[in-house]
């Protein structure tokens, strides 16, 4: 009887993958929803300068609310101008992602001030590109500092918020370094690791209690950006 079980299990199993593969390949080519962020505040790190304002000015054009954070305060105020030069709406802070209390600090003003964050964009990041042997120990502290353990700084001065609602995102720029190896980058390597096993278990989580807060991990590769400025790839 359980030979004919497995036999009959088997059979359902392959009647499902025959009728939802060719649907899920249908589905490939047609357009989807675009997420509709008119109404959400966006909190951007490192938004004063590269991917961070690129982002920052784009999500502005969609309608979102953008505050720009940077360890630079002139740059993310540059930021800020630009959008609100288009119509859009954006405030910006100076702010050192690893000083927690700043974070937390600027985080309750926010909420006092102009509302509860709803999208949060962990995109400030730092690289130092030295041989592992050569690269001093405060720049490999503060490479871990910055790309990762900043993320969890961030994250719980605003999902609390999220939770409560049950509404939000969570966005993590990480890189195609959290996935593969590179010489001369192993404290950025090890850092942005980190950030996707982060996001990952984070989402996981997520999805036992707050299934209504989305998270993405986006994994660039080597962008001509300040930050890799004359980096070749091979």
């Amino acid at each position: 009887m359980a030979l004919f079980r497995d036999i009959f299990e088997f059979f359902c199993v392959l009647l499902q993958v025959s009728i939802l593969w060719p649907w899920e390949i249908i589905k490939s080519f047609l357009p989807k929803n675009r997420k509709d962020i008119s109404n959400d505040i966006m909190f951007i790190t490192g938004a004063g300068s590269g991917i961070g304002r690129l982002m920052a000015i784009k999500f502005a054009n969609c309608g979102a609310t953008i505050i720009a954070t940077d360890l630079n305060g002139a740059t993310a105020q540059e930021t800020a101008d630009i959008i609100k030069s288009s119509g859009g709406k954006a405030y910006s802070f100076q702010l050192d992602v690893t000083d927690r209390k700043k974070v937390y600090s600027i985080a309750e003003k926010i909420r006092e001030t102009i509302g509860e964050v709803t999208m949060l964009v962990n995109n400030a990041g730092i690289v130092t590109g030295h041989n592992f042997m050569e690269c001093p120990d405060d720049l490999i502290a503060k490479t871990i500092e910055v790309n990762t353990t900043a993320h969890f700084w961030t994250l719980k001065a605003f999902l609390g918020s999220m939770i409560k609602n049950n509404r939000g995102h969570v966005i993590s720029i990480a890189s195609i370094a959290g996935y593969g190896a590179s010489p001369q980058l192993i404290d950025y390597c090890a850092s942005k690791f980190g950030a996707v096993g982060l996001q990952e278990a984070l989402g996981l989580e997520l999805q036992g209690y707050a299934k209504g807060i989305k998270t993405s991990t986006v994994c660039p590769w080597f962008i001509k950006t300040g930050m890799f400025e004359g980096a070749k790839s091979r």
